[in-house]
């Protein structure tokens, strides 16, 4: 060219946007005739100046180093693991997920075997960085204590979430918030009602009690036995609906035994938020539900 510097195109990244590459001195020519015509480039802070002919005599020595080299199908699980996951790749507090296989069947099986353990650490992850601004910044703490005082049991309950019904003769706690609207209940009694048969009665009567107009959607309702911080519970989940209006949405709630008081707890949250994320909300009041504590 007119000027006497080389750059080659490194990648299209697209319409209106292409990576150059080539030596310092050639670039910084350029530089000046592209900000010489007001166009917009950006220098990048890389190593090498990738995905050119500058890197041939590099691809070269690889390629020798290589050859020396006898590759095998890996045999063992631990080297040929399909999944990495890294933490803080791209940004603080992040879980990054790579997947690379030599099949389809690879990854499957894969995650068949170690789906849970990954669900686990992105939820792990999820309610680590929520806590931070979500449970432990500002949190209603007279109410909180007077939980503690009245019923000997507490949860934490972040700043804006009002509380409905607070009722000692039937043992029901219900708090709720707006846009959109999510509730989150706690109900005790004495006594061990902790069974699956306890958790399908719950089902169908405890709605219909507490909130009168909602009912759980037989159809749609499961039940599994799960862990729930120290303790063991059933967990019952599924679509709420109202009885006397067009609507409804996920629901989830754990039933557990305090063998130390000798009491059955049920709490249990649900949102309804048509058209709008719902999984966020669901996962936020997760959160709230499991720091309920209890002496």
């Amino acid at each position: 060219n007119k000027e006497s510097f080389k750059v080659q195109i490194a990648n299209d990244n697209s319409e209106g946007q292409i990576v150059l590459s080539g030596k310092i001195k050639d670039l910084e020519k350029l530089i000046q005739i592209l900000k010489g015509n007001s166009i917009k480039n950006i220098k990048l802070p890389v190593s090498a100046p990738f995905h050119c002919e500058l890197m041939m005599d590099a691809t070269k020595i690889m390629e020798k180093e290589l050859n020396k080299i006898s590759f095998i199908n890996g045999q063992n699980t631990l080297i040929s693991n399909p999944v990495i996951l890294s933490k803080d790749q791209f940004a603080k507090n992040q879980l990054f997920m790579i997947i690379s296989a030599k099949d389809e069947n690879q990854i499957e099986d894969y995650l068949e075997s170690n789906g849970d353990y990954i669900k686990k650490m992105f939820d792990d992850n999820f309610f680590s960085k929520q806590a931070k601004y979500f449970l432990q910044n500002e949190r209603q703490e007279e109410v909180e204590a007077a939980l503690q005082k009245d019923y000997n049991w507490t949860m934490k309950i972040p700043w804006g979430w009002e509380v409905i019904r607070n009722n000692s003769e039937s043992s029901f706690f219900w708090i709720g918030q707006e846009l959109p609207f999510r509730w989150i209940s706690v109900q005790w009694r004495d006594g061990n009602f902790f069974s699956y048969d306890d958790a399908y009665n719950y089902i169908q009567t405890f709605p219909q009690e507490n909130f009168k107009n909602i009912q759980y959607n037989l159809d749609y309702v499961n039940i599994e036995f799960v862990d729930f911080g120290d303790d063991a519970a059933y967990k019952i989940f599924g679509l709420w609906e109202a009885t006397d209006d067009a609507k409804g949405g996920p629901f989830e709630g754990y039933l557990f035994y305090d063998y130390s008081n000798d009491r059955t707890f049920y709490i249990s949250f649900q949102v309804f938020n048509p058209g709008g994320k719902k999984a966020f909300y669901m996962r936020q009041m997760e959160m709230i539900a499991k720091t309920i504590t209890i002496k």
